[in-house]
């Protein structure tokens, strides 16, 4: 049950706020459209992410109200609150103009951790009645959760002259399969008359799902203490890979109340940092308890293909497929008096059915500041689309499987006169008829049970299965006015089905439809999306960048198809690798970092023929390592790929991954010097690796080698550099960034054509120019 809480009177206090840990980063995404896509449109820098640990232990004077009928309300003061968790504040999108943010989203990652001191005649209550606090805490959560923890950010505008919610909306990460793989080190409970074996299940959430009652249980393994759950598995919507995941283990008890045996949390990147497999130990009371939970984990990302809703690989109990987005920004022209408005916009999907789910935005009353008659809602919900919700036809409307036609080609198959051949031999005749007129019976006997499925599922309950099932309303409803005016209850509502979205394009509509007769009009998004593992994710973006290789006549850009070239890749450098925190005495540990390269190559029907790998050495104790070591490859640089991981090398164990990056060859041969910028499941961690690539051809190549004067060129333009021309090419980082994507920009002011002319300044006025240098080294090798 949730209750309504009501500032009555708020006074924080004198103690400031604490902040440590604190993590900036860059947020990238398409720009894109007002109708959702992003096709031909640069990407930029949408914004600015801070992740900070927020501590505060103050004294406040603060009365609540809590709400659980018209009559029935309850007020309590709170004179001392503890709250510590971890806050993400986004500053997106970023503009050209000041105040250069368009609005400011803050909310916590994880549900904050809180404790409380009441005053008054809750105080003596909740020392008395513990069921009274865990009660009144429980609600605080609830309320706190559905306004600032993820998905839920508060969002403020800074400049309304840019704010558009549909740009500051940030859609989640993906999802995250998990699965409670097996336990151990649980013990017999020794009683007087019998030992009890405990029958175990766990309760598996991430983040805020278990508020929200999205968490996931595990059956009962009976009289187990080494219970094993391989086959069952829980999926949950990814906001932020910061997100934890709780374990919590339960002893079933048939004829009490179930015995909790401990708990265990780990962060989503933690998890997949060690190959989305990890042993938590259990914790009770903040005690090791000896007992331990493996815990794995899948992830999927969200894509504009939506194959996963008839995959058999999506296929299973409560098991994810898509994801519906649904954005409702603002309504125009609401055709009541100021101080009667007071309208909000109710959402359901699959209105009657089993599985309805119902959201709703704020109300937005009169009030200063506030536009009543053109209200900003500014909401987005999800709604996971599982198995059960699409049926077992994926999808797809029953109405459009032909009876008719299957029953035709179920006769068709079971005939056998076509099949005689008075040419053939009598015994050979006789074996072809017998084989074939099996094979035609198994046919027509698939084909009847394709209509006995098919009027299976026609028979299920109509509210599952009716043109309502897979459909989202949207209402627009007035509630009681600021002025205490009577509710005018629904002015409209729209009606968006799923066979609507499979024809938008890219399964994306946006519009501003009227809704109702009063003349009102309500902007709204709503989004079908899929689900791709990292392989599948893979192998779309790799045919995406061949696609878009590809000039208008179907030949690439870069050089004929097929075409094959040795290049040379050079490793030169690393930064950014972080240092990790070692508790205790313990040193800190400073990454040993080595690089993995692997080429792919493709062939036409784009499925990978073959992978060169190769590694360097590795550099000890270095966040900045350097290595400038090279390999040659033979690529076909039209559809070819090259794969960076960077590892922190470890003696006793596996290599810890550092981040990763994707380049097409194209690309790096265009630019020739490029610095990736790695990441850690999609998110950019920080860390850059710098690549550079030449193509090995007789005019610059001798017995294998590259001319010595091209290295030499660049030693002595690293000698000569200074500090002077260090400072101005990392200044030149933030433009050389944001023209990235552009083209015919980055070929004229790329910070390798600006060094060089800087460069050939500087040693016109230090030393003979770089040409003649190399011109003498070339005739005394000549000689």
């Amino acid at each position: 049950m949730k209750v309504p809480i009501h500032f009555v009177k708020l006074d924080l206090g004198d103690v400031p706020i604490e902040t440590k840990n604190m993590f900036i980063h860059r947020v990238d995404q398409g720009q894109g459209t007002k109708d959702g896509s992003t096709k031909g449109m640069p990407k930029k820098q949408a914004g600015i992410q801070v992740d900070v640990d927020v501590c505060w232990d103050g004294n406040c004077d603060i009365m609540l109200q809590a709400t659980f009928t018209k009559s029935a309300k309850v007020t309590f003061g709170v004179k001392h609150i503890k709250l510590s968790g971890r806050m993400s504040i986004l500053l997106s999108p970023l503009t050209t103009e000041l105040p250069v943010i368009s609005a400011i989203q803050y909310g916590f990652t994880n549900p904050p951790d809180i404790q409380m001191e009441y005053s008054g005649m809750v105080q003596a209550l909740t020392n008395n009645l513990s069921v009274v606090q865990s009660a009144l805490l429980s609600t605080i959560n609830s309320t706190l959760a559905s306004m600032l923890v993820l998905p839920n950010r508060m969002v403020m505008p800074m400049d309304l002259g840019s704010y558009d919610y549909l740009d500051v909306y940030q859609p989640p990460v993906g999802m995250v399969r998990l699965k409670a793989v097996r336990g151990r080190g649980f013990q017999v409970l020794r009683k007087m008359f019998a030992n009890d074996i405990p029958d175990l299940y766990c309760v598996v959430s991430l983040g805020a799902s278990e508020s929200n009652g999205g968490s996931f249980k595990t059956t009962t393994k009976m009289d187990n203490c080494t219970p094993c759950w391989e086959d069952e598995s829980g999926d949950f919507i990814l906001y932020d890979l910061d997100q934890n995941i709780y374990v919590e283990c339960w002893d079933e008890d048939r004829f009490d109340s179930d015995d909790m045996l401990g708990k265990a949390s780990i962060t989503v990147r933690e998890l997949f940092m060690n190959d989305g497999t990890s042993e938590l130990e259990l914790m009770m009371n903040d005690r090791k308890t000896g007992c331990y939970i493996t815990l794995s984990g899948e992830m999927f990302h969200l894509c504009d293909q939506v194959q996963s809703l008839s995959s058999l690989k999506y296929e299973g109990k409560n098991s994810l497929r898509g994801l519906y987005t649904i954005v409702v920004t603002r309504a125009f022209d609401i055709p009541l008096k100021r101080d009667e408005a007071a309208t909000y916009v109710q959402v359901k999907y699959g209105p009657g059915s089993s599985y309805e789910k119902k959201f709703q935005t704020g109300v937005i009353a009169d009030y200063p500041g506030y536009d009543c008659l053109n209200p900003m809602y500014d909401c987005a919900f999800h709604v996971p689309i599982t198995t059960d919700m699409l049926g077992s036809d994926g999808g797809l409307d029953s109405s459009e499987i032909d009876e008719g036609r299957l029953r035709e080609a179920a006769a068709l198959f079971s005939t056998d006169s076509s099949l005689n051949s008075s040419d053939q031999p009598q015994s050979l005749s006789s074996s072809v008829h017998g084989r074939t007129t099996r094979r035609r019976s198994i046919v027509a006997s698939s084909i009847t049970s394709s209509i006995t499925a098919a009027k299976k599922v026609a028979g299920k309950n109509t509210n599952d299965t009716g043109p309502m099932a897979r459909s989202i309303v949207l209402k627009l409803i007035d509630d009681t006015g600021a002025d205490g005016s009577k509710a005018h209850g629904t002015l409209g509502e729209i009606v968006i089905s799923h066979d609507d979205l499979l024809r938008a394009r890219k399964y994306t509509i946006t519009e501003t439809r009227p809704i109702g007769m009063g003349g009102a009009k309500l902007e709204f998004r709503i989004i079908l999306s899929g689900l791709q593992s990292r392989e599948e994710r893979q192998m779309w973006t790799s045919r995406g960048m061949r696609r878009s290789s590809m000039g208008a006549s179907g030949r690439a850009s870069f050089a004929t198809v097929g075409e094959m070239k040795r290049i040379r890749v050079t490793v030169i450098r690393g930064s950014g690798f972080p240092i990790r925190k070692r508790k205790g005495l313990k040193k800190d540990d400073v990454p040993d970092v080595y690089v993995h390269l692997r080429l792919n190559a493709w062939e036409a029907e784009d499925e990978p023929i073959k992978s060169c790998t190769w590694r360097t050495r590795t550099i000890k104790d270095d966040t900045m390592p350097q290595w400038h070591e090279s390999k040659d490859f033979d690529v076909d640089p039209t559809c070819d790929l090259i794969r960076l991981d960077a590892l922190d090398e470890n003696k006793k164990g596996k290599s810890d991954p550092l981040g990763s990056a994707e380049v097409q060859v194209s690309s790096l041969l265009r630019k020739r010097t490029m610095r990736l910028n790695l990441k850690t499941e999609d998110v950019l961690n920080g860390a850059t690796v710098t690549l550079k690539c030449i193509t090995l051809d007789s005019s610059n190549e001798i017995d294998g080698k590259v001319k010595e004067g091209e290295e030499e060129d660049d030693e002595l333009r690293d000698e000569s550099c200074g500090p002077f021309l260090s400072t101005l090419s990392s200044s030149l980082d933030p433009i050389i960034d944001s023209a990235a994507d552009d083209e015919s920009l980055v070929s004229l002011s790329s910070r390798q054509k600006v060094m060089n002319k800087l460069i050939d300044v500087k040693n016109h006025v230090s030393f003979p120019p770089v040409s003649i240098s190399l011109k003498r080294r070339r005739e005394k090798k000549k000689s």
